[in-house]
């Protein structure tokens, strides 16, 4: 079950000089640290995508629904023609899905790199593609076009970087009163699951390599800022914040796990095609030691969170 937050509290403003700020991080969490000083260090592969894929199947069965049932009115109540925006769509299958749950709507995917998607001649009527760079402002005609505006897992996009600007972007592309929902990974409260012991207990089943990976995400503060998208939406004009959390179901631990690692492999791969060969062997020994760990019955979970808020009329 979701745990949910209405958030009215304040922050200090994030801004691109203390996104960078962390914590003393230990020797052994430098290896993930450089997934992003090479800025966005996964691939564009078929495995990629393959994982990306295999990633919806697993967030769509833990989370049970494409658009959250608070976003629902400003797509379902309106009377003119409903359109919605895919932000960051990859492989577009939320854009898909959302497609045929809604097939009067129009649903428009939007990313930096297409590659990945299908053509669109395999694409549902109603669902188009279109390359924008999140990073630069969106094009004029498409601004308060949008009754929901939809995007997942920028953490890896949008870490060491000001949100801010990119927040006020998707504002602008929504209609009054229309919604924004922002599905994404909780590093404060990831942990180790195990078999037979509770929330971060030991139990019989030890993993120093999983325990490892937990520990560099929860002392690289720079992860930290998914669970303040109240307050970052909210500075920007958003009305009725709201936080959802998501645990993972116990029967797709082991899934969820595997997915973690898959990602971890993919950055392996993008370190040595940027001659960072060290690092990366480091990683994949992490990968190769942390599988055999999760064997035991023991995986690491990630909660997703999910921010809903509202443009006011």
């Amino acid at each position: 079950m979701a745990q949910t937050t209405a958030v009215t509290a304040t922050v200090p403003p994030i801004t691109a000089d203390t996104a960078t700020e962390t914590a003393t991080v230990p020797a052994s969490a430098a290896d993930l640290r450089l997934t992003t000083d090479e800025g966005y260090i996964l691939d564009h592969s078929y495995l990629a995508a393959a994982r990306l894929n295999f990633q919806y199947f697993l967030w769509q069965r833990a989370l049970g629904f494409t658009i959250h049932e608070s976003a629902l009115p400003a797509v379902v109540q309106r009377a003119e023609i409903r359109v919605i925006a895919d932000v960051a769509t990859g492989t577009a299958l939320w854009a898909i899905d959302v497609a045929k749950e809604h097939p009067t709507a129009q649903v428009h995917g939007f990313d930096i790199d297409l590659s990945q998607a299908p053509p669109k001649e395999w694409l549902p009527s109603n669902v188009s593609l279109r390359r924008w760079d999140i990073f630069e402002d969106p094009p004029e005609e498409l601004l308060g076009t949008y009754d929901l505006v939809h995007v997942r897992l920028l953490l890896l996009v949008l870490t060491d970087v000001d949100p801010q600007p990119i927040i006020r972007r998707f504002f602008s592309l929504l209609k009054p009163g229309g919604s924004l929902q922002w599905d994404d990974l909780d590093c404060v409260n990831m942990y180790i699951k195990r078999v037979g012991s509770g929330k971060g207990d030991h139990g019989d089943c030890l993993t120093p390599t999983l325990d490892g990976i937990v520990e560099m995400n929860h002392s690289d503060q720079r992860f930290d800022w998914t669970i303040k998208l109240p307050e970052l939406v909210a500075r920007e004009g958003f009305v009725d914040p709201q936080l959802q959390r998501y645990d993972d179901p116990e029967e797709l631990s082991r899934a969820f796990n595997d997915q973690h690692l898959m990602t971890m492999e993919e950055v392996a791969v993008g370190l040595r095609k940027v001659s960072k060969y060290e690092d990366a062997m480091k990683v994949s020994r992490m990968v190769h030691e942390g599988y055999k760990e999760s064997q035991k019955g023991a995986g690491i979970c990630f909660p997703r969170v999910v921010c809903n808020a509202r443009k006011p009329e």
